[in-house]
């Protein structure tokens, strides 16, 4: 789900999808809502769950200020929820998506509004 919603989201500007943004944006959230209760565990499930409605919601977005922020609050959801499973490379892989995006909030987003 999280391939075809990248994908469809790539094609957010041009064609079909393009006419249609907000009916492609629910199919595809709904879809990961509907695997979630699916594919339900436990509470944590709710975590991976609100990482990946984050992520993909920033897809579909133009805005990169609020698309760094949005994958920003997604990724502690999926750190807390790659621990739960044990899932420690993966765990890594957060915290350093998440010292990248903060890099590149303090560089793109901070640094510029401090010299304006």
């Amino acid at each position: 789900l999280g391939i075809v919603a990248s994908v469809v989201a790539g094609r957010k500007d041009a064609g079909f999808v393009s006419r249609h943004k907000l009916l492609f944006f629910l199919v595809t959230e709904g879809a990961m809502v509907g695997a979630t209760i699916l594919l339900w565990e436990d509470v944590f499930s709710l975590f991976a769950l609100t990482g990946v409605l984050l992520h993909t919601c920033a897809f579909w977005l133009s805005d990169e200020k609020v698309i760094r922020r949005l994958s920003f609050l997604g990724s502690p959801f999926w750190l807390v929820f790659n621990f739960s499973q044990k899932a420690y490379p993966s765990a890594v892989g957060d915290v350093l998506s998440m010292v990248s995006i903060l890099v590149a909030m303090l560089r793109y987003d901070w640094k510029k509004r401090k010299e304006k």
